[in-house]
């Protein structure tokens, strides 16, 4: 990646990709189809504050009630494959 997702933002300006680090999809883990705010589904959580493909697509698996971090929103990013 040349550029990131987004400025730099406080608490790593997390992002909803659904993503694996090669771009493809991560299988179960987009909050039930991005239709679920529920804890028992997982959501693929990325940072806007870099340009580190691994980290900026697939950095963590995250419970889709959790839509905060510290307060700041996250936000969600799509990707046409």
């Amino acid at each position: 990646m040349t550029n990131r997702f987004g400025e730099e933002t406080a608490n790593n300006g997390y992002i909803w990709t659904g993503l694996n680090s090669d771009f493809t999809t991560a299988t179960g883990y987009n909050c039930n189809n991005w239709k679920s705010s529920a804890s028992n589904y997982l959501g693929k959580i990325g940072s806007a504050n870099t340009n580190v493909k691994s980290v900026a697509l697939s950095y963590t698996n995250r419970p889709c009630d959790q839509t905060t971090n510290s307060s700041e929103p996250i936000r969600v990013v799509c990707v046409e494959q």
